[in-house]
This record gives structure tokens, sequence and C-alpha cells, in this order.
């Protein structure tokens, strides 16, 4: 099962040690150069003990490389880039696909910087298609919930007729504060279960532990 990594932002090693003691599984922060902070540029000393110091609580370092480069800077970039990955950080977030044109140690991920402004899902496929690992992540995490809510609009949808049928028979007798769904009020939330879990292995039997077979088979009788 994939996990949600809170990666918290760092102006310098101060504060990401403060991120980490709190508990954050990741943290960004910027270099010397070349991130779109200016007030937030640390020093290769800083970050090598910055990594050191995350390392030894399995936290991420992610750096910060995303301002549009002019090609004159192209080497001054690899060699940061070179330190970056000797020194052990996790991750680069960067903003300039021209980064593709030098050589990116294996030991460092590639993350879309936020300044790429992906707000469209064209968008998140052409950085996916990069090999943004993060862009990729994000893609999964997406589709996964986007089959989750079609998944609860599916039940919601299905469930809905049966409360409308319920009150058009004048089965719902209480107001809400004397709601009482042991007596003659149908609960919900078993009617949902009821609706998702019936017959789930084909043994003919109600899967359902908080139901009856006569109630999933009315729950049945009233979906077709």
């Amino acid at each position: 099962m994939e996990t949600l990594e809170l990666l918290a932002p760092a102006k310098n090693y101060e504060t990401a040690v403060s991120a980490i003691l709190c508990g954050a599984d990741a943290i960004f922060i910027g270099g010397p150069a070349f991130g779109a902070r200016v007030d937030a540029s640390n020093q290769l000393e800083e970050i090598k003990k910055l990594v050191k110091f995350a390392h030894l609580f399995k936290v991420k370092v992610h750096v910060t490389l995303n301002t549009l480069l002019y090609d004159k800077e192209l080497v001054d970039a690899q060699e940061l880039i070179n330190a970056y990955a000797k020194m052990g950080v996790d991750a680069l977030i960067i903003q300039d696909l021209g980064l593709f044109s030098l050589k990116i140690p294996k030991s460092l991920e590639l993350h879309a910087s936020t300044q790429c402004c992906i707000d469209t899902v064209e968008k998140l496929k052409f950085y996916e298609r990069m090999n943004y690992i993060m862009v990729q992540k994000k893609v999964k995490r997406i589709a996964a919930m986007v089959l989750a809510s079609l998944m609860m609009l599916a039940a919601f949808a299905s469930i809905m007729p049966l409360f409308v049928s319920a009150a058009e028979e004048d089965t719902i007798k209480y107001p809400i504060s004397d709601y009482n769904p042991g007596k003659d009020c149908p609960d919900p939330i078993p009617l949902l279960v009821i609706m998702i879990n019936f017959d789930a292995d084909g043994d003919g039997v109600d899967d359902n532990p908080n139901g009856s077979d006569e109630d999933a088979e009315k729950v049945k009788t009233k979906m077709i």
C-alpha cells in the first residue's frame, strides 16, 4: 500500500532539523545556486550536514535546482549536481528541461518543481514520459483517487433509491432527534455494507455480518 509523504520546506539547517524532529518524511531546501528562492540558499557544507542528520532518521533530502538556466550556467549546474550526488542528496527539484542534457547520477531522483506549472493532464503525461519520478507517483495516486471516487458515486447512486422508496412508504417515522436505527427506521450504514458485500464469494450466503439473509434478499430485490 502506497503511503503519503510529508514533505516539509526548510529555509536553512536549523529549520530543517526542527521539521525532521517534528516528524517530516522528507525535506526540501535550497542550495548555493539555481534555487527559485533567493533568500533560502545554503552552502554545500550545510547541505552535507543536513543530509547526514536527516538520514539518521531515514528522512530524505530534496534540493531545489529549479530556475531556468542560461547555457553558460550548465557547467556550474553539472558540478553542483555531482556534488549533491556525492554527499547523498536524495532528489533534485527541477524546472529547466535543459538539465536532461547533463549527466544526472542514478542516485538522484528528479522531481518536477511547481515552477513547471503542471495544471493539465497533458502536461502531467508529458513530464511522466520525461521520467520524473514524483510525477509518475502522482499519476498513479490520481488514478487511484479517481477510481475510488467513481466507486463511491456508484455506491451512493445505487443506494439513494432505497431511501427514497423507504420515505415514500412512510417507513421513516421519526424525526432526527428521535432516530432509532434498531427499531422501525432503516439503518443506512449496515444497508450500505449489505449492498457492497452481498454474497461476495458467490456461495449463496449473505457475507454481511451486520444483516440477515432476509435483509440481503430485500436489498437485492429492490436493486433489481
